[in-house]
C-alpha cells in the first residue's frame, strides 16, 4: 500500500487509537499540543471518544498535518502512546510477544477494508525486522514500534538502548509500498 493509494472507502479507526494520540499530544509543549488538537478539529475530530469509529482517511490526513506542523519527532512521540491504551489481543507479556500481536491489534482497531498490515520477524535474540505496509506516516509507525517495546515490559535505560532504523529499499513517504525497519533492543 503506497502513501498515494487511497485509503479504502469506508475504512475506519477506533476511538481508542484517537484518544491515545490525544494523550500523546498532552506530553508535548502546550503550544504544540494545542496546535495538534486544532488540526484534529480541522479534520472533524473534536472530542474523541473510545466508542466512536472515525473515518480513516480524515485520521491519516490529520496525522500527516500534525507531522507537517509539529515535525516528525512529535509524530513519533504521539505514536509511542498508542500501544498503551488500544484494544489488544490477550496474552502479550513481553516485548517479543507484544511484537507478535501488533498486527492483530492493528486489525482490531481498524475496519472497513484492506487497511494494510504490520509484520514483525525475529532475526536475533534482541532484534526484529519490521515491515509496515499501511497508510500511516513513517514517523508515527516508528513511535508504534517504540511504544510496543515500552507497553510490554522492555525497560529502557538512559540513554535508551533501543534503536529503530529504516533499512528497506523503499519507503511509503517516497511512494513505496512499505517501510522496513530494524529494531534492536
Amino acid at each position: 500500500m503506497t502513501r498515494d493509494d487511497a485509503v479504502p472507502e469506508g475504512a475506519q479507526t477506533s476511538g481508542h487509537v484517537v484518544e491515545q494520540v490525544v494523550e500523546g499530544l498532552d506530553g508535548l509543549p502546550s503550544d504544540d499540543a494545542a496546535r495538534g488538537l486544532d488540526i484534529l478539529a480541522d479534520h472533524g475530530i473534536e472530542t474523541p471518544r473510545r466508542e466512536v469509529w472515525y473515518p480513516l482517511s480524515a485520521w491519516i490526513e490529520a496525522l500527516e498535518d500534525i507531522g507537517a506542523a509539529l515535525g516528525d519527532d512529535a509524530l513519533t512521540h504521539v505514536g509511542r502512546s498508542v500501544p498503551e491504551g488500544v484494544e489488544w489481543p490477550p496474552d502479550p507479556d513481553s516485548a517479543k510477544s507484544g511484537f507478535a500481536t501488533v498486527d492483530d491489534a492493528y486489525q482490531l482497531n481498524h475496519r472497513g477494508g484492506d487497511v494494510g498490515y504490520y509484520e514483525f520477524v525475529e532475526v536475533g535474540e534482541r532484534e526484529q525486522r519490521v515491515v509496515c505496509a499501511n497508510p500511516y506516516p513513517c514517523s508515527f509507525d516508528e513511535g508504534i514500534i517504540e511504544g510496543t517495546l515500552r507497553a510490554f515490559g522492555y525497560e529502557f535505560t538512559y540513554p535508551p538502548m533501543a534503536f529503530v532504523s529504516e533499512t528497506g529499499e523503499e519507503c511509503r513517504a517516497e511512494s513505496g509500498s512499505q517501510c522496513e525497519y530494524r529494531v534492536a533492543y
